[in-house]
């Protein structure tokens, strides 16, 4: 096997889409000229794909003499995933699976079909290369939650110490602080810093703002563990980092043992009933169906909804609505599929007379500067990289709200479909953002639940491998849900009362949908109401095959094994229990 490697480090690269292929695509494509070239893979023992699966075959090919396939049911990340203020050029294109929730009939109705949508990577690395980049660990309380719930092999030291081998901070102004240094990991593979930030102005206007209403400036919002601080990000140099880029680096994939298969489809996990030995798995390469034999180990990393799809596909799960669907059961787990949660957002939009316009030259002088030094908006991924961490409730020990922002500049011209490509909002719902953005400069707030526990599921729709899964996100089936997003809401929009925002006249959007017309724009009702119809995902699925130590309301013990099985795992978030 032969790769060639272009100025990005990745393992190769696809042609552009989107936002980039219009606007710099001739010189990006003369930088990711290069082509990758796979040999011909044999029947070798392991398969993996996702993430987690770049981790996993990169450090079990370390072993010489394992030999490792790893299987990608995309291909190769585009050059839009490498720069961080391209990441929605890529949504809903042949580099994301395109997932929507169906409508559960209580929220979501501000959204397109009432349904929330799901972006999920489909590419070498998954959704390391389409989400936000932001590094935030879970929390220590999270960890030891795990462990109460009788998953042994997990608790908050042991989930630290793994964190710092992964991680290689190299922002230089966070070494500085001591705290932060010993915190962090510095010799890891990932690397971990800040967005090359030139609008830090506005960055700082927001930290003195939220000050004044309680919200402490630090200089790393994990390490201090409530307040704000700027974004810690897995980003460095003005570039993505990412499980390619991290894991699957030039001396990783040229080793003779690790194989990878791009565009094949796992459509089942071969596993003898009698024994619970995974022996296999079935795959659809670009059309042609091939089957490949394990002889240690299947490790199935490909997320929260695609790895509970995969089980189920292959027999693993309730076995009655498995027989409805012609699958032949092989192990009764009932919890296949369910217990899914999320983060669930809401954003609300605050609208001021600063900052003015951006202008067509300055607009194109955006792209220059990233192709000179990567810096400018395309470096950063936003004008505003903030983050804090806030208590869901009074005297709270441990944070449940995460509030961040985005800034937008006066009548931008990629407001309305940056929104509607990320949210599916209707169209009433983004006039209400974008309408007024036409006179006045637009700060958008997201206000997050951390630890929301309505639970929602996936399952069949058929036992046909292309055909999506029904996915129920089920948000605000508990109402408490809801009202920590509005307990959240009310602490963001305090920020219209500090010195600054004041000076440059901010107000708060009403936000234009029937049901909450009635209601007094600063009232909880409204705020409720509003969150209820337009809430939305941040995309943090967990849970579909948690793991735990009864087969009757988990899929997998704490050593990733699936019940009933002897040498079948999963790696990825679908197996956290709770977020």
């Amino acid at each position: 096997m032969s790769n060639s490697y272009g100025c990005f480090d990745a393992a190769c690269l696809s042609p552009t889409v989107g936002v980039a292929a219009e606007t710099f695509a001739s010189a990006l494509q003369f930088i990711a000229a290069t082509q990758c070239v796979l040999a011909d893979v044999p029947q070798i023992p392991e398969a993996k794909s996702g993430t987690a699966g770049c981790v996993v075959a990169s450090r079990l090919s370390e072993i010489t003499k394992w030999k490792i396939l790893l299987l990608e049911a995309g291909g190769d990340p585009p050059v839009e995933s490498y720069i961080p203020g391209s990441t929605k050029s890529m949504y809903a294109t042949e580099y994301d699976w395109t997932y929507y929730g169906i409508d559960n009939g209580r929220s979501s109705s501000g959204l397109i079909n009432s349904s929330i949508y799901l972006p999920r990577g489909k590419m070498l690395g998954g959704s390391s290369n389409l989400g936000g980049m932001v590094y935030i660990r879970g929390n220590r309380h999270d960890f030891d939650k795990w462990n109460e719930l009788g998953n042994e092999d997990w608790n908050a030291d042991i989930a630290y110490e793994y964190f710092k081998k992964v991680e290689s901070l190299q922002d230089e102004q966070l070494l500085n602080y001591a705290a932060v240094n010993a915190y962090y990991g510095h010799d890891g593979p990932l690397v971990l810093s800040n967005f090359n930030n030139t609008y830090d102005i506005y960055n700082d206007e927001l930290l003195a703002a939220w000050e004044e209403i309680g919200i402490k400036t630090v200089a790393d919002v994990k390490t201090a563990g409530f307040g704000a601080s700027p974004r810690m990000v897995t980003a460095s140099k003005g570039n993505r980092n990412s499980a390619v880029t991290a894991y699957l680096i030039p001396d990783v994939v040229s080793r003779p043992n690790l194989k990878i298969l791009k565009h094949a489809l796992c459509t089942k996990i071969l596993v003898t009933p009698k024994t619970g030995r995974a022996y296999g798995v079935k795959v659809d390469h670009n059309g042609r169906s091939r089957t490949f034999f394990a002889k240690r180990e299947v490790i199935i990393s490909a997320g929260a909804i695609n790895s509970a799809q995969l089980l189920l596909l292959s027999g693993i799960g309730p076995k009655k609505k498995l027989k409805a669907l012609n699958i032949k059961p092989i192990i009764d787990s009932p919890a296949v599929g369910r217990n899914m949660e999320d983060h669930i957002t809401v954003n609300i939009p605050i609208f001021a007379d600063y900052p003015g316009e951006l202008n067509e030259a300055e607009n194109y002088f955006q792209t220059m500067r990233y192709l000179y030094n990567r810096s400018g908006i395309l470096a950063q991924g936003g004008l505003l990289n903030l983050v804090s961490l806030l208590p869901d409730f009074e005297n709270g020990t441990y944070p449940g709200i995460e509030l961040f922002g985005s800034l937008h500049w006066k009548n931008s011209s990629s407001l309305r479909n940056g929104l509607a490509s990320q949210y599916k909002y209707r169209e009433e719902i983004l006039d209400s953002f974008v309408k007024p953005n036409k006179q006045h400069a637009l700060y958008i707030f997201t206000v997050m639940s951390l630890h929301a526990i309505s639970k929602g599921s996936v399952t069949l729709r058929s036992n046909n491998p292309k055909d999506a899964p029904i996915i129920n996100p089920n948000f605000f089936e508990k109402s408490e849900d809801l009202e920590t997003l509005v307990r959240g809401i009310q602490k963001a929009i305090q920020i219209v009362n500090t010195k600054h925002f004041k000076s440059i006249n901010a107000f708060i959007g009403r936000i234009n949908w029937p049901d909450c017309d009635g209601f007094e724009l600063t009232s909880v009702e409204y705020w409720r109401c509003i969150t209820l119809n337009i809430g939305v995902s941040d995309y943090h699925n967990v849970g579909t095959c948690r793991m735990g130590p009864d087969p009757k309301t988990s899929v997998m013990a704490s050593n990733l094994i699936v019940h009933g099985t002897t040498n079948l795992r999963v790696v990825d978030a679908s197996v956290m229990p709770y977020q």
